[in-house]
């Protein structure tokens, strides 16, 4: 049997695609192994299938005979962890049924839209992403300007180096996948970047435009799937950056590494279990010698984010600095690879992260740091911080 997606006859830019042969295959198929699917692009490229979230879909539809039900069980403990489904229960295992997701499909606050090949990306909701599009930039890349200018001032005054962290969304960089339309980053970022470049010309201060590449699996490696964060690539990528703008050359380190389910920050507004496997690295060395931050500070504000605090030693850094970090989650605590606070407590002897918006001078004064590194992103620079 050959089926064919009448868009077919479209041309090269619509979506078709052919099956063949097609013939009634069983959930024990797939559990026993005996069912094998490949998806070859006309140019023999293999193409990736979402079917998962396709056999949850079916489940809650189909009255599954019981050894049906006992496979969809077993491979949906296999992939999301134990569930409580009653194998003896006549009805669709309903703790199976996890909110399957559709391109353009939204999270009910409105702030979550599914784009292509399953990538989540922030919408409309409280964040606004996608109405940065559109936004006029205005006075704001002078003002943008003018504070990293003054920054790199203050900064300059006291000895330390400065570097300055913009990092574009993830739907700038994952363009092609992203649910509305998008060519690039936005016109705001672009005029920030280009007034900033003015100000930051690596005298007083280093702008790091983040860069995750222009090729598409390139850039799709340095995010996580259903999370608005970087990957452990990604993070890598932007410290690789952020190095060279300091002109801090380092050899790369040995990493191993082990795979994680977790729960990324834009699935936990759908319904069901939507953990995606995520690759951590977990072990650090530099040139044989093993790498082990320790925290020697920890604060934690009694609400929101604002004056985090957390601040690493670490004898087997490659690089005796000081170092402080203002910053948001995009630097988080250091628990994982997939944070930039992870690697730079790796790379430097003491590493300080604050989240915090603004250049808190006064604890800058305290540490005295030999570097300071200020982060924002894309949709953040609506609003020009005082300090």
């Amino acid at each position: 049997m050959r089926v064919v997606r009448e868009e077919a006859s479209g041309g090269s830019l619509t979506q078709h695609f052919e099956i063949t042969p097609v013939r009634v295959v069983s959930v024990e198929a797939l559990d026993n192994g005996t069912l094998q699917v490949e998806a070859l692009s006309s140019s023999g490229a293999l193409l990736i299938l979402p079917i998962w979230g396709l056999l949850r879909l079916a489940a809650q539809v189909a009255r599954l005979p019981r050894s049906q039900r006992a496979a969809l069980t077993r491979w949906a403990n296999l992939i999301e962890g134990p569930t409580a489904t009653d194998e003896s229960s006549d009805a669709p295992p309903a703790a199976l049924a996890a909110q399957a997701f559709g391109f353009g499909q939204v999270s009910e606050d409105g702030d979550v839209i599914c784009g292509r090949n399953g990538h989540l990306f922030l919408g409309q909701g409280t964040n606004r992403v996608k109405e940065l599009y559109g936004l006029p930039p205005r006075d704001l890349p002078e003002r943008w300007a003018e504070l990293f200018h003054r920054r790199a001032e203050a900064l300059a005054a006291r000895g330390c180096r400065y570097a300055q962290i913009v990092l574009p969304e993830k739907s700038s960089a994952l363009r092609w996948f992203c649910p509305f339309d998008v060519a690039g980053p936005s016109p705001l970022m672009q005029e920030v970047l280009t007034s900033a470049a003015c100000v930051l010309d690596g005298t007083k201060g280093s702008l790091v435009s983040v860069d995750f590449g222009d090729a598409l699996q390139e850039a799709i490696d340095c995010f996580q799937l259903r999370d608005s964060h970087l990957s452990t690539e990604g993070a890598r990528r932007v410290v690789v950056q952020v190095m060279n703008a300091l002109d801090l050359s380092f050899d790369e380190p040995t990493l191993e590494f082990e795979d994680r389910l977790l729960r990324g920050d834009l699935a936990g507004r759908f319904a069901g279990d939507q953990r995606e496997l995520v690759r951590l690295a977990t072990r650090v060395s530099f040139a044989g010698r093993s790498s082990h931050p320790v925290v020697v500070d920890s604060v934690d504000p009694s609400s929101g984010h604002k004056g985090m605090r957390r601040v690493w030693k670490n004898a087997a850094a490659p690089f005796p600095h000081r170092v402080v970090a203002m910053a948001n989650s995009f630097f988080e605590r250091g628990g994982a690879s997939t944070q930039l606070s992870w690697w730079f407590s790796h790379l430097f002897a003491e590493f300080h992260f604050c989240w915090d918006p603004e250049l808190d001078e006064d604890y800058v004064s305290k540490v005295s740091p030999d570097i300071v590194i200020c982060q924002t992103i894309e949709r953040f620079l609506r609003a020009v911080p005082a300090q």
